[in-house]
């Protein structure tokens, strides 16, 4: 009888077990995020630190326009995505017909900086002689990006409000490395990356990236305005944006306990480390001290 009961009780716990094994869980599983170029670096950092504090989590980060993102996200292909964007009325129908409560997460200020040789004889621009850039089909400058359905152009096309350009005058250069390559090499030239890609002040790679370029200030207003993490948190430099975390979970498993590291304290050090300007205020903490230094 006793080996009968112990083997009842043993059989009920295993059965517990798989049973919770089952439910979502922010410690362990795996999840797919969808992503932009511009911004891979942030979110291979994310998660990254999101590892760190729970190894049984893994990630697996895709880089992809923003448009195929979203669809992937709707398709249920993407577990989260990362874009500059929030989703538009069409795609918000999407969800409303599937009856999806969705809400964006903003983790961090962005912006799109514009590069130039370092012998370019300007040193800015103004947003309307940026638009007359892309439509004159006689203006000689090359408008370099990474791709052709990038972040960086879709946010610039609706920062300056274009819905047709010479597509002459834009290039795809294939990459964020080669968009420094080309302006390196064309004085004629204006490329468009993300403020991550020349602010992350620790890293040698970004510092050089920098350095070999010049970065080009924006007129607006009377004022010419240099990206900066200041101008970017005050929103007078033109082309700031906000980068946000999506996902169509609704289980608090990897991907909400990813969004949520995110955009919490922890993933906020990750961004701003990453030379981004955190979209939470991060408490800063002093120790005064009375003693004499010398």
């Amino acid at each position: 009888m006793k080996l009968l009961w112990s083997t009842a009780v043993v059989l009920m716990l295993a059965g517990c077990q798989s049973k919770k094994s089952d439910r979502p869980s922010i410690y362990e599983g795996k999840i797919n995020v969808g992503m932009d170029e511009s911004i891979f670096q942030i979110i291979q950092a994310e998660t990254d630190g999101y590892r760190m504090h729970y190894p049984r989590a893994s990630f697996v980060n895709s880089v992809m326009p923003e448009n195929t993102a979203v669809k992937l996200l709707l398709e249920d292909s993407m577990d989260v995505i990362c874009i500059t964007r929030t989703l538009n009325e069409e795609e918000l129908e999407v969800l409303k017909k599937r009856e999806i409560q969705y809400k964006p997460a903003p983790m961090a200020l962005d912006a799109v900086v514009l590069i130039a040789h370092p012998e370019a004889p300007r040193a800015d621009i103004s947003p309307e002689e940026l638009k007359r850039l892309f439509t004159d089909e006689g203006s000689g400058i090359k408008l370099v990006f990474d791709s052709g359905n990038s972040s960086n152009l879709n946010h610039m096309l609706n920062r300056l409000g274009i819905t047709e350009f010479n597509r002459k005058n834009v290039v795809a250069a294939g990459g964020n490395q080669k968009v420094f390559d080309w302006v390196k090499k064309d004085k004629n030239a204006i490329g468009f990356v993300g403020y991550n890609l020349i602010s992350e002040k620790s890293n040698e790679v970004t510092r050089e990236l920098k350095n070999s370029v010049k970065i080009l200030g924006v007129k607006n207003g009377g004022a010419v305005v240099q990206p900066s993490g200041a101008t970017i948190l005050e929103q007078t430099y033109p082309f700031h944006r906000t980068i946000y975390l999506h996902t169509l979970g609704s289980a608090w498993g990897v991907e909400n306990g990813f969004i949520r590291f995110s955009c919490s304290k922890p993933g906020q050090l990750i961004a701003e480390k990453m030379g981004l300007v955190p979209y939470y205020a991060i408490p800063k903490e002093f120790v005064i001290s009375k003693e004499d230094v010398n």
